[in-house]
């Protein structure tokens, strides 16, 4: 419907008598101040089909459907059932309320019934505790804290668990609708009209005298109350305007009042409406969306206002949110291409064939566009005297109070003129793609050189500050300064310029120059530039525009972040300590910005005089008042847990859960409750004890885990806050994975202490055969020992008998026999003598009762009985604890030593030495006999001495022997105590 009509049906319907309270206004969407997100099947509802919408105490979103209820968190969907077990999984709920102390009632169809949840406690309500049969279409609690349920029985109440009929006077049949009014009366919507319940009384009473079904009740911010039926579609109790007259039908359902003081209608098939409240003697005006415009569906079924100010609306096939815009979107524009504004208070917004100007900044006071002769536009500046400069490919145009200038852009004049701006001293610089930087002196362009070092490098950005300098951004990431006509300044990377090329320039109301590259932000304070590189915490890559408010702040637009808000003492401190963390806020088309920030080599942002930003954007231009942009605050939206999934079984996140043995799959759900932006909250988490690190879930709202071991966890989650931050500490939740039996600590100490019994017994058991095994070896050592004592010993001692006798016969006859048989005599006692060596060794364990020192003692004795030798024996030092092995290796040794020098040596006198020292055992054997060659005696493979050094060694020592013929000989052994 054109305005034109509009118009005229309004005087129609003055001519006619009727006061007509609301008009239509097809003109302008109610999405031109919201923003529209809506969700379906696709996004995770069980049912396309809602009824009923409420919002509990945590501030989830309940929905009921044909499939039950589903809590939304404004990003995710759960069915009822997956929170609480016991509730059914398909039923068709057709109300919902939520009571003061938190308590969720939920209203079922045919054949009726209600169910209330308080925290996991369920209660069931029926024809048992009093209610009715029939579909449950209306809950609410009211001011005294009752709580109501209506259905085709009529209205009850809940009193002590058991519902009460109220009042009579209702009609019967269904009931749509229930309202308190801010006097406490209650207001119904019935099939034949509305009925009130004035507080205090108990009966009902026709409101309305029109004889028609109402949808919807609500009161306006004045107190008056509205109606919605199916045939007229909104109108005020009391009114009948004729359906044939009515400037706006349609099939009114669901009516809502919202804080702003707008009314939201419903509709069975025309979408949902906003009717804005009238403003003086003028008419209240009508706003629509329908799915035409992105909404789910035409026929509303449930209309709610959640706290933070967002409206949802239900349809029979999906959920809606509208949410405020902060920020004012200016559409229908054309391509704009840049924005600029003159210190008279005028914005001027250039566009590929037009420039638009908005008088005052204001948004109302749009001028009719100027159209530009030889378009497209290619730079637009306006200077500080007021002038708007814009440069076409045929004209320079100058636009001021004192009159319109144009100037002919003929050749050899520039014709590809991209970028623009001015110094005090009434020039205009222009960069032209052909001929480069030229200067306008009023009469003609004059070329400019720039330095040799940049002569080549295009400009893509220009700008002049306050001191009548000009700035030239450069492709090449450089930048050059100009402060006369002749002296330019280059400055670059080795300033400190790292992050060009520069598109935005821009001087603060503290005289300090910004500029915005690709890769980061530079601040230049009059003496030195500094450069704030981007990051993943401060997105500040592909800067496109920069401008200040009267607070402080930079808003900063970037090509994929949108805006960015931040004050310059964040900046410094970033600056100054590259660790900090900045505090920032972002904005982006959730917000009402219109599509994404645009560069078209012009100027792309400009604070108005009035402190208004305008804002060049994909879709028109989008302007923010800094006074008004409502920050909300972080400290609103602490993170929650949901849930945990273990092994596809779901629990609540109650303190200490104890999750069963052996679970393999652990998945943790948290959210948080911030339902206009939720996208805008990123999560970081930790499993303490098993992440070495953070993780970064960025928007993802679950965390995923396999095979952890048994034991108690610590899971802790951190969101981020609205100003770039995080809010830390963040939520710990703790739970535990309870062991198998054979990993419990009981287990464990059990299975030690059987498996030292076993050892132990094993041990046992060995030690008993090793044990045997030495007695039999002992035993067959004896055995040994008596056979050759009473065999060989005794055969030698009756041949040294024998030879004795025949030594006595032949002592006359035959002296030389007897000097033969005396010297047999005397091998034969060698003999026995070593034989009793033999039996001595067998029948002596090593070492067991003796030390060391007395068994050598007891070898030297033993070896020189019944001969002519004197042995000596002398103990050095502390005798210490010994390794067994180390002393049954000297015993030998020693043996040994005494034995050759007894047999061979022919000595006197031997002498045993053993010497205790810190770290060693010392064993020396020195005889006085006729001694030998020891190189010859080693070349001869003499067994006794290489028996000698073998047993040295294997005892970790060394062995040393000196002999020399007709010198005796020393046998020396060192060994270590261990």
């Amino acid at each position: 419907m054109s305005r034109r009509t509009a118009i005229l049906c309004v005087a129609l319907a003055i001519a006619c008598g009727i006061q007509s309270t609301v008009i239509a206004a097809d003109l302008r969407n109610v999405l031109g101040d919201y923003g529209l997100t809506s969700w379906g099947q696709k996004d995770g509802l069980n049912s396309s089909v809602i009824w009923s919408l409420a919002q509990d105490h945590d501030g989830y979103i309940w929905l009921g459907t044909d499939a039950g209820a589903l809590r939304f968190d404004g990003v995710r969907f759960m069915p009822w059932d997956q929170i609480v077990s016991t509730l059914p999984a398909n039923v068709s709920v057709r109300s919902i309320a939520v009571a003061r102390d938190g308590a969720i009632f939920f209203g079922f169809a045919e054949p009726g019934g209600i169910a209330r949840l308080r925290g996991t406690e369920l209660t069931t309500y029926g024809v048992a505790e009093g209610l009715p049969e029939g579909g449950v279409t209306i809950l609410f609690e009211d001011a005294d804290g009752v709580t109501w349920a209506g259905n085709r029985a009529g209205l009850h109440h809940l009193v002590n668990e058991h519902w009460e009929k109220v009042g009579n006077g209702l009609p019967a049949g269904p009931l749509y609708s229930a309202y308190t009014d801010r006097a406490g009366n209650l207001f119904v919507g019935t099939p034949v009209g509305v009925f009130k319940r004035p507080s205090g009384d108990r009966d009902f009473r026709q409101e309305d005298d029109f004889d028609g079904q109402v949808r919807g009740v609500a009161e306006d911010a004045a107190g008056k109350l509205w109606l919605t039926d199916p045939i007229i579609g909104l109108r005020r109790v009391h009114e009948h305007p004729l359906s044939s007259q009515s400037i706006e039908k349609g099939r009114g359902s669901r009516l809502l009042r919202d804080r702003r003081g707008n009314l939201w209608v419903g509709t069975q098939g025309q979408g949902l409406w906003r009717v804005r409240p009238a403003i003086g003697s003028g008419s209240a005006l009508v706003e629509k969306t329908t799915a035409a415009t992105g909404f789910s569906d035409d026929g509303v079924t449930a209309l709610l206002e959640d706290r933070e100010g967002n409206i949802w609306a239900a349809t029979l096939d999906g959920l809606n949110r509208l949410t405020p815009h902060k920020m004012t979107a200016v559409l229908n524009l054309g391509l704009v291409s840049s924005v600029d504004a003159t210190p008279d208070g005028r914005v001027w917004i250039g566009t590929a064939d037009a420039v638009i100007e908005f008088a005052g900044g204001d948004i109302q006071r749009r001028r009719d566009p100027k159209p530009l002769i030889g378009a497209p536009l290619g730079a637009m500046h306006a200077d500080e005297r007021g002038v708007l400069w814009i440069a076409t490919n045929r004209n320079l145009l100058r636009f001021a109070d004192s009159g319109d200038l144009v100037v002919p852009l003929a050749a050899p004049a520039p014709r590809q003129i991209t970028s623009m701006t001015s110094d005090l001293n009434g020039g205009v610089w222009v960069y032209d793609l052909t001929q480069g930087l030229l200067r306008w002196n009023g009469g003609r362009f004059l070329p400019v050189a720039l330095p040799d070092a940049v002569r080549k490098a295009s400009v893509i950005s220009s700008y002049s500050d306050r001191h009548g300098r000009a700035w030239f951004g450069l492709a090449d990431g450089r930048v050059a300064v100009v402060e006369s006509e002749a002296r330019f300044t280059v400055y670059g990377p080795d300033q400190g310029l790292t992050a060009g090329p520069y598109r935005a320039i821009h001087e603060d109301q503290r005289n300090v120059i910004w500029l915005g590259g690709n890769s980061g932000l530079t601040r230049f304070d009059g003496h030195r530039f500094e450069t704030l590189p981007a990051r993943r915490e401060f997105p500040v890559d592909s800067l496109t525009a920069i401008v200040d408010d009267e607070q402080g702040h930079l808003w900063l637009a970037t090509e994929g972040e949108g805006i960015i808000r931040v004050h310059h003492v964040e900046l410094g401190k970033a600056l100054a300590k590259p660790t900090h963390a900045i505090r920032f806020s972002k904005y982006d088309k959730f917000d009402g910005f219109a599509g994404t920030p645009r560069w078209f080599g012009n100027r792309s942002a400009v604070r108005a005089t009035d402190g208004k930003l305008w804002f060049v954007a994909g879709r028109g231009i989008t302007v923010i008042d800094p006074d008004d942009l409502e920050e909300v605050q972080a400290a609103r939206f602490p993170v929650r847990f949901e849930g945990i999934v273990a092994d596809d079984r779901r629990f609540a996140a109650t303190a200490g859960l104890a999750l069963a043995p052996r679970t393999t799959r652990v998945e943790i759900d948290y959210t948080v409750l911030n339902l206009t932006t939720p996208l805008k909250t990123n999560f970081k988490y930790r499993l303490e004890g098993f992440d070495p690190d953070w993780i970064d879930a960025g928007t993802r709202r679950q965390a995923f885990y396999t095979n952890l071991p048994p034991r108690a966890y610590q899971f802790r989650v951190v969101a981020s806050k609205n100003d770039g931050t995080w809010d830390e500490p963040g939520v710990t939740w703790a739970f535990t994975i309870r062991p198998m039996f054979y990993q419990t600590t009981g287990f464990m100490m059990a299975f030690a202490v059987g498996l030292v019994l076993a050892v132990g017994g094993a041990w046992r058991l060995h030690l008993r055969r090793v044990r045997k095994e030495f007695s039999l070896l002992i035993g067959e050592r004896a055995r040994l020992s008596r056979e050759i004592h009473d065999t060989l010993l005794q055969s030698l001692f009756g041949v040294a008998l024998q030879c004795d006798a025949v030594a006595r016969d032949l002592s006359v006859s035959a002296p030389h026999l007897k000097d033969q048989f005396m010297r047999m005599r005397h091998d034969v006692e060698d003999d026995i003598r070593e034989a009793r060596q033999s039996i001595w060794n067998l029948r002596s364990p090593r070492l067991e009762s003796n030390s060391l020192d007395a068994a050598l003692r007891e070898v030297g004795e033993h070896a020189t009985a019944s001969t002519q030798v004197t042995f000596a024996f002398e103990l050095s030092g502390t005798p210490r604890q010994s390794n067994p092995d180390v002393d049954a290796q000297l015993l030998r040794i020693g043996r040994e030593a005494v034995s050759n020098a007894v047999r061979h040596a022919r000595a006197n006198n031997i002498r045993m030495e053993l010497s205790y020292t810190d770290r060693e055992i010392v064993l020396s054997v020195r005889d006085d006999g006729i001694g030998f060659d020891v190189a010859k005696a080693a070349s001869n493979g003499h067994y006794g001495l290489t028996s000698m050094q073998e047993r040295a060694e294997a005892a970790g020592g060394t062995f040393k022997l000196e002999s020399q013929p007709g010198r005796g000989t020393v046998v020396e052994a060192v060994a270590p105590h261990a």
